[in-house]
């Protein structure tokens, strides 16, 4: 779900910009504290690896498809996604404490609000 979500964001920050801008990084880090609020208490390890594991395959798709969205249309696609990655690290980053931050919560919380 997380890499769809990411990939319709890009999309649309692509056609309305021609790069991806800060409203990717924005929308990226709400996904991120979303991707945190979403499993059960049982799979919070597996979840907090989500970040990366969203926004890396978004940048391979995006590196095979439209190179020059991120960075140069000579670009393989390893470059692609590392020049991606360095330009959007602070999303990155941030999107990734904030999705640890929840997760740590629910992990300490005695209540689940999701049941399952």
């Amino acid at each position: 779900m997380g890499i769809g979500v990411a990939l319709a964001v890009a999309t649309a920050d692509l056609l309305m910009s021609g790069r991806l801008t800060m409203f990717f990084d924005l929308a990226f880090i709400t996904l991120c504290l979303g991707l945190g609020q979403l499993p059960r208490r049982d799979a919070l390890f597996v979840a907090a690896f989500a970040p990366p594991l969203v926004m890396v395959p978004t940048f391979a798709l995006l590196g095979i498809v439209n190179p020059d969205g991120i960075g140069e249309a000579a670009d393989g696609v390893l470059q692609t996604v590392l020049t991606g990655l360095t330009h959007h690290a602070a999303a990155l980053a941030i999107g990734y404490a904030l999705c640890l931050a929840a997760l740590g919560a629910r992990a300490t919380s005695r209540v689940s609000l999701r049941t399952g």
